[in-house]
C-alpha cells in the first residue's frame, strides 16, 4: 500500500514549535508522508485555498486548536483552519479520507492564551470552530506535553490499519517462574524469580498499589539495605502484572532520559529502532499500542539523575517527567514509582 498521507491543520504563529515535533515524530516512527502549511503557506501569509483542497488527498486529518482563529478567507469569512475542517468532513462523507483525529484545547488553560485574538469576528469564529469539532470525536489537551502524548498515542492507533508494513509487536508481560534459592543472598536483592522468598511484604507491595491508583508519582524512600529494591521486584512488579498492569523496572545511568526511553522500547517492543528522543511521544506511542494499558514505570535509584554525564539530557528528563500525562487520560497511563 503507498506511504499513507496525514494532513495536519492549525494555526501557524501559535502553534509552530509543537507542531515541528509532532511532524518529526509522526514522520519518523510511522514513515507517514505528512501535508502541512509549511509547504503552501501558512497563518500570517495570505489565505491558500489550495490547501484546504488538499485535503482530499489524503487518508486522515489531524486538526489542533489553540486559542487562535487564524487568518479569515474574505470570500467566505471563515478562517483557513475551519475551511479545511470543513472539507475534512466533505471528504469524509465523499470516502476519500479514512478518519479525522481533532486535538481541542481546555478553555480554561492559558497556554498559549496570549496568541487570542480580541476581534468579534475572530471570537465568533473560534466558537464556531469549537462547536464544529464537537461534532466529532475530539481529544482535549491543557498544554504541550498533554498535546503531544496525545496525538502521539491517537495517530498510533488510527495509522497502522493503513502501513503496509506489520505493527511493531509488543512484548507479552508474564511473571516469570519462581526459583530456588541454593544459596543466601546476602546484600543482594530479591528479584521476581525470588518472590516466594519475600515474607510478610504483601500488605506494603498492596498499599503502593492502592497509592498508584490515585498518584500518578509515588516515591519510596528508605535506608540502604531496608529491602526497598526486593519489595518492588518480588512484591510489587508480580502484584502489578496480576492486576494487568505492564511494569517495566529502569534505572537512570548515565543519560536518565535516553536510558529510560531504551529500557521501556527494550521491554514493551520487539524490534523497535533505538530512540533517544522526548519520552512524552513515547508514552503515547506505547499506550496507542499496548490499547491503554496501565504502565507502571519503576525507576530506580532515582538520586542517579544527579549524576548524569550530559546536563541537557538530564535537564529535558526532570522537566518531562512530572509534567508528562501521567494520570490525565480516563484509564491510568503510567503511574512511577
Amino acid at each position: 500500500m503507498p506511504t499513507p498521507k496525514i494532513f495536519m491543520s492549525s494555526t501557524f504563529v501559535d502553534l509552530s514549535p509543537v507542531r515541528d515535533q509532532i511532524c518529526k515524530w509522526l514522520t519518523g516512527l510511522f514513515g507517514a508522508q505528512l501535508i502541512v502549511m509549511e509547504t503552501f503557506g501558512s497563518d500570517a501569509a495570505p489565505p491558500q485555498i489550495n490547501s484546504v483542497r488538499r485535503v482530499r488527498e489524503c487518508d486522515l486529518f489531524v486538526g489542533i486548536y489553540a486559542h487562535r482563529y487564524g487568518t479569515i478567507d474574505e470570500d467566505s469569512g471563515k478562517s483557513i483552519t475551519e475551511l479545511e475542517l470543513d472539507e475534512a468532513k466533505s471528504a469524509i462523507s465523499a470516502g476519500t479520507l479514512r478518519d479525522i483525529l481533532l486535538f481541542v484545547i481546555e478553555e480554561q488553560s492559558f497556554w498559549l492564551s496570549e496568541h487570542k485574538e480580541s476581534s468579534a469576528s475572530a471570537s465568533a469564529g473560534m466558537a464556531r470552530l469549537r462547536e464544529k469539532a464537537r461534532m466529532h470525536t475530539y481529544t482535549s489537551f491543557k498544554d504541550r506535553d498533554d498535546l503531544l502524548f496525545r496525538v502521539t498515542c491517537d495517530v498510533y492507533r488510527h495509522i497502522f490499519p493503513l502501513l503496509s508494513v506489520t505493527p511493531l509487536k509488543v512484548r507479552t508481560s508474564l511473571v516469570p517462574p519462581t526459583k530456588s534459592l541454593n544459596h543466601p543472598i546476602g546484600m543482594e536483592y530479591f528479584s521476581i524469580e525470588y518472590r516466594e522468598y519475600l515474607l510478610g511484604r504483601d500488605h506494603d507491595a498492596s498499599h503502593i498499589l492502592t497509592l498508584l491508583e490515585s498518584n500518578h508519582i509515588v516515591l519510596l524512600l528508605g535506608e540502604s539495605g531496608v529491602g526497598k529494591t526486593s519489595l518492588i521486584h518480588a512484591g510489587l512488579i508480580p502484584a502489578a502484572i496480576a492486576k494487568g498492569w505492564r511494569a517495566v523496572p529502569t534505572r537512570p545511568l548515565g543519560l536518565p532520559s535516553t536510558d529510560i526511553s531504551r529500557t521501556l522500547l527494550a521491554t514493551v517492543f520487539e524490534g523497535r529502532p533505538t530512540y533517544a528522543g522526548s519520552l512524552i511521544p513515547l508514552f503515547g506511542e506505547i499506550a496507542g499500542a499496548t490499547q491503554g494499558q496501565i504502565l507502571l514505570l519503576i525507576i530506580d535509584q532515582f538520586e542517579d539523575v544527579l549524576l548524569s554525564r550530559d546536563n541537557t539530557n538530564q535537564i529535558r528528563f526532570v522537566k518531562e517527567l512530572p509534567t508528562s500525562p501521567m494520570g490525565k487520560i480516563k484509564k491510568p497511563f503510567e503511574p512511577v514509582i
